[in-house]
């Protein structure tokens, strides 16, 4: 039979700061439940030069906190997990208070809400808003709707065209000639 060797690691149960008292090299694990605000269920190693035979940093290096984060299929968003990405990249849903859109090292406007209304007025209107795309063609659809062409002849009779459904046809008679340069 082999012979075993037992490693053995400092435990603490401080949930407020890492172990300060390891030596270079050291392991020491909290065994307190982990949480989001406190130091358990975390693994550290001791770095640096020793000075008094303690170690000059405390480096936080992994344990069950962590991988408890990473409980779940990739692809699907979890409240209070990790982000995994599926095979493709993915993620199934993802929701954010605003959105930033910049260039690398720029800054770039936020996004806080996305609106679906059709008027797009000046009313409404905000640079960190994005329009729908339905929106957007209600809008222009509305607007070419609403512009019709207004011309006078030379005797006075005014007239309109609606610009979507009608068609101004300019003939040619006897001594008119037609052509637009």
């Amino acid at each position: 039979m082999a012979n075993l060797t037992r490693i053995k690691i400092l435990t603490t149960g401080s949930t407020t700061t890492a172990p300060a008292n390891i030596k270079t090299g050291e392991l020491a694990y909290s065994y307190v439940a982990g949480t989001q605000s406190n130091n358990g269920d975390r693994l550290y190693i001791g770095t640096g030069t020793e000075s008094g035979g303690v170690a000059a940093s405390v480096d936080l290096i992994g344990g069950k906190y962590f991988t408890g984060l990473l409980d779940h299929v990739h692809g699907t968003t979890t409240a209070n997990s990790a982000l995994i990405v599926d095979g493709n990249k993915h993620v199934d849903e993802l929701n954010i208070g605003s959105l930033a859109l910049e260039a690398s090292g720029g800054s770039g406007q936020v996004v806080t809400a996305i609106s679906t209304s059709t008027s797009l007025d000046g009313g409404s209107a905000s640079n960190s808003t994005l329009p729908t795309q339905l929106a957007v063609k209600t809008y222009v659809d509305a607007q070419v709707t609403a512009q019709d062409l207004d011309f006078q002849g030379d005797n006075g009779g005014a007239l309109s065209i609606d610009l979507d459904s009608e068609i101004l046809t300019i003939s040619g008679d006897t001594g008119i000639n037609n052509r637009f340069r």
